[in-house]
C-alpha cells in the first residue's frame, strides 16, 4: 500500500469516502487498498454493522462468530465501533461471544436457538442499547409472578417482542400487569408486538404508556373485529403491518433507514396532519 497525494482538502476526501463506506459497506476492503490514511477513516465502518447467521442484503458484508473471536483477541479496539448486530438463529453461546466482545451495541435483533445462562443476559447490563428485537424469553426472567426489567431497557426507545411477555398459567389480571412493566420505561418510544394477545391489552397499553409514540403490531387484523378495535383505531400511534422479511428489513433500516418503524412514523405524521383519514391505521408490506 503506497501513500497517494490527492488535491482534495482532507477533511473533504475524508467525507467522501466515509459517504461511500457507509452507503455500502461491502466496498470497505476495496476502499482500505487506496491509502492507509483511507483505511484508517474507513475499517472502522466496515464492522459497524455485523449480520449473523442470515444473508445479507446487498451492501451489507455477511460476518461469522470465529472473526470476532479473533478480532477480539488481537484487535478489540475496532469491536468498539460496532453499532447494529443481527444474530439469527445462532447458539445462545455464540451470542454471547459476540455481547461481550462488541461493548457498543445500539441496535441488536437477536433470535438465538435457544435461551441464554443467566451470565449471558448480564452481559446485556452494560451496553448502550436503544433498539431490541427479540423474544421477551430470551431477554426477561419470566419465572416469578413479577416481570423484572434489567438495567438496559431503561434506555430504550424501540423495542419490538416477539412473543408474548405473560405466561400461559398467568391470570387476567397478572397478565395485563406484566405489559404494563413496559409503562415504566422512561424513553420508550416505539413498541412493535408480534403475538396475538387480546385487544385489550393494546389499549391498556396506549393509554398507560403515554411517551409512546407508535404501538405497532406486525400482523395482519383479525377476521372478526373485536369492540376494542374502533378505539385502537382512532388513535394516530396505533398501526398494523405485516412484515414477511424481518431480518432484511432490519438490515435495510440500518443502512438505508427505511424499515417498518421509519414508515409507521411516516403514516401517523400523515394520520396527524391529515394527510391521510386519521382512521388509516394499516400498512400493506413492503419488506
Amino acid at each position: 500500500m503506497v501513500e497517494d497525494t490527492c488535491s482534495l482538502p482532507t477533511e473533504l476526501e475524508r467525507h467522501i469516502f466515509e459517504l461511500a463506506a457507509v452507503s455500502r459497506p461491502v466496498s470497505i476492503p476495496h476502499m482500505m487498498r487506496v491509502a492507509w490514511r483511507v483505511k484508517q477513516w474507513v475499517e472502522p465502518l466496515l464492522v459497524r454493522t455485523l449480520v449473523f447467521g442470515c444473508d445479507s442484503i446487498d451492501g451489507l458484508p455477511v460476518c461469522d462468530v470465529e472473526t470476532i473471536t479473533h478480532l477480539a483477541q488481537h484487535r478489540d479496539s475496532i469491536l468498539d465501533s460496532v453499532c447494529n448486530v443481527i444474530a439469527f438463529l445462532i447458539p445462545p453461546a455464540a451470542l454471547n461471544t459476540i455481547i461481550q466482545a462488541c461493548p457498543r451495541i445500539e441496535n441488536l435483533f437477536m433470535l438465538p436457538t435457544g435461551v441464554l445462562p443467566d451470565n449471558g443476559l448480564a452481559a446485556f447490563d452494560d451496553l448502550p442499547l436503544k433498539h431490541i428485537h427479540a423474544s421477551p424469553y430470551h431477554i426477561l426472567d419470566l419465572t416469578s409472578t413479577m416481570t423484572i426489567l434489567r438495567p438496559p431497557f431503561f434506555r430504550i426507545t424501540h423495542l419490538e417482542l416477539c412473543a408474548e411477555l405473560d405466561r400461559e398459567d398467568d391470570t387476567d389480571d397478572e397478565a395485563l400487569a406484566r405489559w404494563m412493566t413496559l409503562a415504566s420505561l422512561p424513553k420508550l418510544s416505539h413498541l412493535a408486538l408480534n403475538c396475538n394477545m387480546d385487544m385489550h391489552v393494546y389499549v391498556h397499553l396506549l393509554a398507560a404508556c403515554k411517551a409512546l409514540h407508535a404501538l405497532i403490531l406486525l400482523r395482519n387484523p383479525p377476521r372478526r373485529r373485536p369492540a376494542e378495535m374502533d378505539i385502537l383505531i382512532e388513535n394516530p400511534r396505533f398501526v398494523m403491518m405485516p412484515v414477511e422479511h424481518y431480518t432484511a428489513d432490519w438490515q435495510r433500516g440500518v443502512l438505508l433507514g427505511n424499515d417498518f418503524w421509519a414508515r409507521a412514523d411516516i403514516l401517523i405524521a400523515k394520520r396527524i396532519s391529515g394527510e391521510v383519514d386519521r382512521r388509516t391505521f394499516l400498512l400493506e408490506d413492503t419488506s
